[in-house]
């Protein structure tokens, strides 16, 4: 079946047009990997990926900022609410208490025995009898009312000078006294000035309270906006660390927040103003005051200083830049890259704080607008209103964090994406070479040698003294396979360790070239040249004038590496921009296009059952060819 002399003879005539062309193929192969491997043909990808990148994350930081921004009104306005009814039902149970306690005092006062003398009430005889008050300052404030009263009572001894009694200043003195009883509204004035007193004393644990509920409305929030969580979970969720963080930062409760402030240089903000809600509660008009705008500009205030500090901090942590690098792992953003963008403390904070204003003072417009629109009718219920503050609210801020990108029609943008996401690299070393300019030079030596060995000898000749020798047309046409497909063959493994070379040289960090990649591309192209190599052997065994072989076989190898070529522009793996997808169907007549370079690059396995169809259709081939040249006649 297989001719040693007759693999010598056909290696002795050809191994000069193989060296060539491996030679030439090897050294373009060279060139193209070691110069697209030294950053340039990366360099427009690059370009784009770091503007997406960088937009994306500006965005990102914006958004955060806004949505921290939004939260920390929110918690403020909480938390004024739960102070504002803590102090109300404090001083409900204290204004009962006091009360009850001025009427245990009244009742005293009206019980006490008149001095038979002087028809005086035995105030000052009984003082010791006043009800004890409890600790609060109201009940206090009464009992030293009744208390200064009663010991302020005249006595007629300070009224006796000389053995004789002042009567005259002495019913004067016990007129004045007895007009100083505590009336009604001396005692409501007692109260008022004690409760007054009690509620400040008591503030800090009113405060407590208010920060504890906003904590746990912090927390239903959560549960809200992550349907994943439970009671059980919710407290060690990232969504609850994030909205309680943006709750209580303007607050600062306890000073819990300074580390934030004092570390990156920034003014610890005042304390967090309870005074001016105990003022109004204890003035009645607390829930106009929480509505008022001297309230709404305070919490505005305090949230567009803290929460920008509190998000910059959180951004340029350690773990945020861990967990925004593997989002970004489909653009192969290193650390290193990121660390390059330059998104320190000071640059996030100042991006943050811009999109803060700029969100305030938009916000400010829009609601006067709505406001008017309200005021004229143009919505049917108070609910109806807040739908649509609350609808430009979330429509303002999404305007405020969008990107360049954001305003770009949405094909523009897919496109640039798949710019960011390609891999220059695989695509001219793979799709552009392997694929199509490599094969080249190897289907014009295929197309050479295949007619040479078996219609181009019996074009000239030589095929009769071959077959004089003894040597079987089984043996003849056998032998001349073999040589064909071992030549391409080694071609094949020349580029491969070739490419082995190159690509240790060079430096891909924007590439997921590897060594398995190549020999996975160097086996689809050996696959290739074999199906090839099968189709113009059989071209070669059918027809006896090399030329009809050469015309036919040849013919549709360059046919097929062409449509291979058009059908590229058309393919996935031209980004959108540039694609024309008409083209695509010049893949559907190409043998090549059964070469999966992108499957072998994504690391599917698409292209097995293509390899094994091109595997099948060369043998095919081969085999078919071999019957026929055994068969037909030959014009010996």
């Amino acid at each position: 079946m297989f001719s040693k002399p007759l693999f010598k003879q056909s290696l002795k005539a050809n191994w000069v047009s193989w060296l060539i062309i491996t030679f030439l193929n090897c050294f373009m192969l060279a060139c193209v990997m070691t110069i697209a491997g030294g950053g340039t043909i990366g360099n427009i990808a690059d370009a784009v990926t770091d503007v997406i990148v960088q937009k994306s994350v500006e965005s990102g930081a914006k958004k955060l900022n806004l949505t921290f921004y939004v939260n920390g009104l929110e918690g403020q306005e909480k938390f004024d609410t739960h102070f504002v009814d803590g102090s109300k039902t404090y001083l409900r149970v204290q204004t009962a208490s006091a009360t009850a306690y001025a009427e245990s005092c009244s009742s005293w006062a009206s019980s006490l025995e008149k001095d038979g003398t002087t028809g005086l009430p035995k105030a000052k005889e009984n003082e010791s009898s006043i009800p004890a008050p409890n600790d609060s300052n109201a009940q206090k404030a009464v009992y030293n009312l009744f208390y200064s009263w009663a010991d302020a009572e005249p006595e007629t001894a300070n009224y006796i000078k000389d053995g004789s009694f002042d009567s005259a200043s002495f019913a004067k003195d016990a007129q004045a006294w007895a007009a100083d009883a505590p009336t009604t509204e001396k005692v409501t004035s007692a109260i008022t000035q004690g409760l007054s007193a009690d509620v400040v004393s008591y503030a800090p644990t009113i405060y407590a309270q208010a920060v504890a509920q906003t904590q746990e409305d912090a927390k239903q929030k959560a549960l809200e906006e992550n349907k994943d969580l439970t009671d059980a979970t919710v407290e060690k969720s990232e969504t609850y660390q994030e909205i309680q963080a943006a709750y209580l930062a303007p607050i600062n409760p306890a000073n819990s927040f300074d580390e934030y402030f004092s570390k990156h240089g920034e003014d610890i903000p005042a304390d967090y103003d309870v005074t001016s809600l105990l003022l109004h509660v204890s003035a009645g008009d607390s829930d106009a005051y929480l509505a008022s705008d001297e309230r709404s500009s305070y919490h505005q205030e305090r949230a567009a200083y803290a929460e920008p500090i509190l998000v910059a901090d959180i951004f340029t942590s350690d773990s945020f830049t861990t967990n925004l690098l593997d989002a970004l792992e489909s653009y192969h953003i290193s650390a290193s890259r990121y660390e390059k963008y330059g998104y320190t403390y000071d640059k996030v904070h100042t991006i943050g704080g811009s999109a803060v204003a700029s969100y305030r003072g938009q916000y400010d417009y829009r609601l006067g607008l709505l406001q008017k629109d309200k005021e004229k009718g143009k919505f049917a219920s108070d609910e109806e209103y807040a739908a649509a503050v609350s609808a430009m609210s979330d429509g303002l801020r999404a305007d405020v964090a969008a990107s360049f990108f954001d305003e770009l029609p949405a094909k523009v943008t897919d496109a640039l994406d798949e710019v960011a996401h390609l891999d220059m690299y695989s695509l001219v070393v793979g799709s552009v070479y392997y694929k199509m300019a490599g094969m080249l030079l190897p289907i014009i030596y295929t197309i050479m040698v295949s007619n040479s060995l078996i219609a181009g000898s019996v074009d000239r000749g030589s095929m009769a003294y071959v077959l004089s020798t003894g040597a079987k047309r089984s043996t003849v046409v056998f032998t001349q396979a073999v040589f064909l497909a071992a030549s391409q063959l080694a071609m094949v493994l020349c580029m491969m360790l070739t490419s082995y070379v190159c690509l240790a040289c060079v430096d891909l960090e924007f590439s997921n070239m590897t060594y398995g990649t190549l020999t996975l591309m160097a086996l689809g192209a050996f696959l290739t040249l074999f199906a090839i190599g099968g189709l113009n052997h059989f071209c070669s065994c059918v027809f006896n004038r090399s030329s009809r072989a050469m015309g036919i076989g040849g013919g549709l190898s360059i046919f097929f590496l062409v449509a291979t070529m058009l059908g590229l522009f058309g393919s996935k793996v031209i980004p959108s921009i540039i694609r024309f997808d008409a083209l695509n169907y010049f893949n559907y007549v190409s043998l090549i296009s059964l070469y999966d370079v992108p499957s072998i690059i994504d690391g599917t396995t698409t292209w097995i059952w293509k390899a094994a169809i091109l595997f099948a259709v060369g043998l095919c081939f081969y085999i078919a060819g071999s019957q026929v040249f055994k068969k037909k006649d030959l014009p010996l």
